[in-house]
């Protein structure tokens, strides 16, 4: 079936047919259709969309019907094989059931995954992150069960067939206390970090780090008890919030979050303490940001990326200072035209420039894309990229919240959902962009 012609901005769209995989994960069935083509609202063939992945570029996997089945995380495995990472459920966390797929690096589901291609875990309601081990084990930030008004916070380890490593913690499951993960890192050592916040009494919250061992006990050399937490605000709705974090090569870490209404930066020592010489007290405070960095990278020469809301990329010296070479005095922002963006993951390509991933939401008439941009090292947007640094795949109702690169860093995988007809229900939604060779 091919979606009918549609008119945006007075000019006709291209015609294209996708394929749907339809999976029901708790009976094994799987079946293919045709994805409806009442639910497009735009269509528009990508260049940059990589033809050898699914169907044009995309694949689409619901895992049950009349469900919320959405992507959170993505990673590459060395063999080119992509774990996706989400929850199956409704909008509260606490019924949501985790779900793990591998595709092949064609986009066809791994039978050798799970339960052909997928695993569910009920006893996993939360899996924002996850991170792929050298041996192929597939480690994950999670939430494993509720703590009065809080959830535990935990880490739970996959064997690269999908099965839990009983070897890890009690079972494939480990946790130290209470919290919200929210990121997950993995250290050189095999170490693993979990990021995330506690929320406290009267809607207040506090940065959170735990350190577990590579067997699952937790790092009693970190912090205390294997756990550091971070207040840099009080009272009610105070909301210091860590989202994610990236490990400098000294074996620092580096946060970003919120904190009072801010965009925060906080770098922690290897154990676990706060770095005094980063910022001020080791901390940098963003007021003019404009957004939420939601995600952060650490480029070879030390420097400090983040991103996040409306395209917003931003660059900090390592001492944390602003990078004022970058972009317009240490930050760029929009440049993709109508619609309102918002960035969800970064990357440094190996010739140093830097992708961003995430989608732009349109108001008239309604929808979501998925869309990448390009930017030089010096914070400008790169114009041989898509249109002026952008690329968009107009496809509905089609949300981006992690992105990957492939093992040789010529394509980047982009994980999200896509709205089922009427919007109540959204599946998983991956698709594969090609660098182009002139960029990489």
């Amino acid at each position: 079936m091919s979606a009918g012609l549609e008119k945006k901005g007075g000019k006709k769209m291209k015609m294209i047919t996708c394929a749907y995989i339809r999976i029901t994960a708790l009976t094994g069935v799987i079946c293919v259709i045709i994805l409806w083509s009442n639910g497009l609202r735009v269509v528009q063939a990508s260049d940059n969309l990589d033809p050898t992945f699914g169907t044009g570029g995309r694949q689409i996997v619901q895992i049950a019907v009349q469900q919320r089945d959405f992507a959170k995380t993505v990673a590459v495995q060395r063999d080119g094989k992509i774990v996706v990472g989400g929850e199956l459920g409704d909008f509260l966390l606490d019924t949501n059931v985790s779900v793990l797929t591998r595709l092949n690096p064609d986009g066809s589901l791994d039978p050798g995954f799970g339960n052909s291609g997928v695993v569910t875990n009920q006893s996993q309601i939360h899996m924002p992150a996850l991170v792929i081990q050298p041996d192929g084990k597939i480690v994950t930030a999670a939430t494993t069960t509720a703590v009065g008004v809080n959830f535990d916070f935990a880490v739970i380890r996959y064997n690269s067939d999908g099965t839990l490593d009983e070897s890890f913690g009690s079972g494939g499951y480990t946790a130290n206390g209470t919290g919200t993960a929210q990121w997950i890192l993995l250290q050189p050592d095999g170490k693993i970090v979990l990021v995330g916040f506690i929320p406290l009494f009267r809607d207040g919250s506090d940065f959170l780090l735990a350190r577990f061992n590579a067997d699952g006990t937790p790092d009693e050399t970190f912090g205390t008890n294997g756990r550091v937490q971070t207040s840099f605000t009080s009272g009610r709705f105070s909301a210091d919030q860590s989202y994610s974090a990236a490990l400098q090569a000294d074996g620092k870490i580096v946060t970003t979050g919120i904190s009072g209404g801010f965009s925060t930066l906080v770098r922690y020592n290897p154990n676990g303490s706060i770095d005094s010489d980063f910022g001020l007290g080791g901390s940098v405070f963003i007021p003019n940001l404009g957004t939420v960095a939601r995600r952060i990278i650490i480029q070879p020469d030390g420097k400090i990326v983040i991103t996040g809301g409306g395209f917003v990329v931003a660059r900090f010296n390592s001492n944390g200072t602003s990078d004022q070479s970058f972009g317009n005095s240490g930050k760029i922002e929009g440049g993709f035209g109508p619609g309102n963006g918002s960035a969800k993951d970064i990357t440094q390509l190996p010739n140093g420039q830097l992708l961003v991933a995430g989608s732009v939401h349109y108001s008239n008439p309604a929808g979501t894309d998925f869309m990448l941009g390009l930017y030089n090292p010096d914070g400008t947007h790169d114009p041989m990229f898509g249109t002026n640094g952008f690329v968009i795949s107009e496809f509905a109702g089609i949300e981006a919240f992690s992105m990957a690169l492939d093992p040789k860093g010529k394509k980047a995988i982009l994980a999200g959902d896509i709205s089922e007809p009427g919007g109540t229900y959204v599946d998983i939604s991956v698709a594969r962009f090609l660098i182009p060779r002139s960029i990489r």
